[in-house]
């Protein structure tokens, strides 16, 4: 064959992997567009802290809502929280923390940019641009770079993993360019074959790809005379009972006598919060409290005037024991606690708009928008909201929090799952690599010497890309993550919503129907449909004001039931009986 006719193959060759590489990233760039979702990784085990509260503070004025269950294990539900003045005490709803916890949740990275299978495709014509000659053999160079252009093209056809668009993907790309590149190394074909080996590679891949594609209060016993009761208020399951005295050891008999026990060495404690003016709130869940129905033990809110945002800790630092704690504190900037870390930070948004009916707010999604009707009542007003999270040793907390107002600084927080991890790591060592094998093979043209020669490189290179892949991947935060498609999340929603309705039309309307009655009925649906995989394990479909839930309540007249959308704010209408 003739300098001419060489020239011509290698014309052929690159107008060929141009209008391949154009034409197969046009599809998977109308697919991604229109119609795939790549599913969303949420972690499948949430840790529990010791203590999880929600701190607001405007103008003088803080809302401390503190989750009782996670206050001092083993307290039986009775405990003692000091504040700077006397609060107003109200039961806030079991949804506010779900609520808070969805809305910050954090963004877990499954499926990340495929940059390293754009840098095989590149790597791999570059390097059959400039290393294939007319031999009369292929070499093994040469299919190592049409696997690597096939791998490469055939990735970009699946969201999380190798599936049937993939592979059909990869194989028509190593059909294709492997046509070519036997074409040119072996002589053995004509320029009109090349052409029309690649025309019908492009016309099979438009016909495989899209048929794939369609799966898609007890009173005080011993009236101590030192300590004043300022207020006694029964909010929700629990008898509240606000303190102030002149003698710490007045104060501390009168919580004994009372069957609040506290640890010992807290006398200098009391001491010191009664020199500053502050007061005592003894919390206890009253006899008679149906604690063991849905709700039952729900976070309580305390609202009194501060000068500065104030978190009390000295009396839990008593217990001799770390603290994990998990603070949400809303405000006019980026908030600080000594001890804590800003695990989240970002503006918050008021709204009712509903011009997202079923949707969802992704990780990600910003401004936070506040539509739940507990977080309305409990952060009227706020700019920013940001999640402290950290273990505060005995000694840290002999002080009380306090919050300090920083510069605002938006943060979020991503983990990995173990897929992410591994293609986020390839998207480093694989460019670098590949960017070693396209100066190669510029090198190997440039000075007319054989690519082979550099084949010990090569080998060097590949096994120092492979050791940092799995120093890198080892580097990544990754947890366990379940896989979710929003759409499927929105029909599960809508679906829980109509088998609660059918349960409560199977009760009938001839007679009288209690709200046990309707909560049974709805109990028996959920058990029947968890059963029959109608209501999907681990979703969760309960009585709370949270995400995807619902809510039963008994009025003089009818009984309410009222469903939430998946940002926790109540759909209008939903049903009344």
């Amino acid at each position: 064959m003739n300098p001419s006719s060489t020239h011509r193959f290698a014309c052929h060759f690159h107008v060929l992997a141009l209008v391949w590489t154009l034409v197969g990233f046009s599809v998977i760039r109308t697919r991604a567009d229109g119609v795939v979702i790549p599913p969303i990784a949420v972690p499948t085990h949430v840790s529990m802290p010791d203590q999880r509260a929600l701190l607001s503070w405007s103008n003088g004025v803080e809302t401390l809502v503190i989750e009782t269950r996670f206050v001092g294990a083993g307290t039986n539900f009775a405990w003692v929280v000091p504040l700077p003045a006397v609060p107003r005490i109200a039961a806030a709803t079991t949804g506010l923390f779900p609520t808070l916890l969805h809305l910050l949740r954090p963004e877990v990275v499954h499926s990340p940019p495929r940059y390293w299978a754009a840098a095989c495709v590149i790597a791999g014509l570059v390097w059959l641009s400039f290393t294939m000659r007319f031999r009369g053999k292929l070499r093994p160079s040469t299919w190592i770079a049409v696997a690597a252009i096939s791998v490469g093209v055939g990735s970009q056809g699946f969201g999380v993993g190798i599936g049937n668009e993939g592979i059909g993907l990869g194989l028509v790309a190593f059909i294709t360019v492997g046509s070519v590149a036997f074409a040119i190394e072996s002589r053995g074909a004509r320029p009109l074959l090349v052409l029309f080996l690649a025309v019908l590679g492009v016309l099979f891949a438009g016909m495989f790809v899209p048929a794939l594609g369609g799966s898609s209060a007890r009173a005080p016993s011993m009236g101590i005379e030192t300590v004043e009761v300022l207020d006694r208020k029964l909010a929700g399951v629990f008898e509240t009972t606000t303190l102030s005295a002149k003698d710490p050891a007045a104060l501390q008999g009168w919580l004994q006598t009372n069957g609040y026990a506290l640890p010992a060495g807290a006398d200098p404690v009391i001491a010191d919060y009664l020199a500053r003016g502050w007061v005592f709130v003894a919390s206890r869940v009253r006899r008679d409290a149906p604690v063991g129905v849905p709700g039952g033990i729900h976070p309580l809110s305390f609202v009194f005037p501060s000068k500065e945002p104030v978190y009390p800790l000295a009396l839990t630092a008593l217990a001799k024991g770390n603290l994990e704690l998990d603070l949400f504190v809303f405000g006019p900037r980026r908030a600080s606690v000594a001890g804590l870390v800003a695990t989240d930070c970002h503006a918050v948004r008021y709204t009712r708009d509903t011009h997202r009916i079923h949707g969802d707010s992704f990780p990600g999604d910003r401004p936070v928008s506040i539509v739940h009707e507990g977080l309305l009542a409990a952060v009227p007003r706020a700019d920013v909201v940001t999640r402290l999270r950290g273990t505060l040793t005995t000694q840290q907390m002999k002080r009380d929090a306090l919050v300090e107002w920083e510069p605002f600084a938006e943060r979020h927080q991503v983990f990995y799952s173990a897929h992410g991890a591994l293609f986020a790591s390839l998207n480093w060592t694989s460019n670098a690599l590949c960017a070693l094998v396209v100066s190669i093979a510029i090198a190997s043209r440039w000075r007319r010497v054989e690519p082979s020669a550099h084949a010990r490189k090569f080998a060097v290179a590949l096994v120092t890309a492979t050791v940092a892949t799995a120093i890198l991947w080892l580097g990544f935060p990754v947890v366990p993550v379940r896989l979710e498609r929003w759409s499927v999340r929105q029909h599960e929603i809508l679906n829980n919503r109509m088998l609660a309705l059918d349960a409560i039309d199977s009760l009938g309307t001839n007679h009288p129907v209690s709200i046990g009655a309707v909560r049974a009925a709805i109990n028996r649906a959920i058990k029947e449909g968890t059963r029959d995989k109608w209501v999907r394990p681990g979703t969760g479909f309960r009585e709370e004001d949270s995400p995807g839930n619902y809510t039963l309540r008994d009025t003089p007249d009818f009984i309410e039931l009222r469903f939430y959308d998946a940002n926790g704010r109540p759909v209008e209408g939903a049903f009344e009986e």
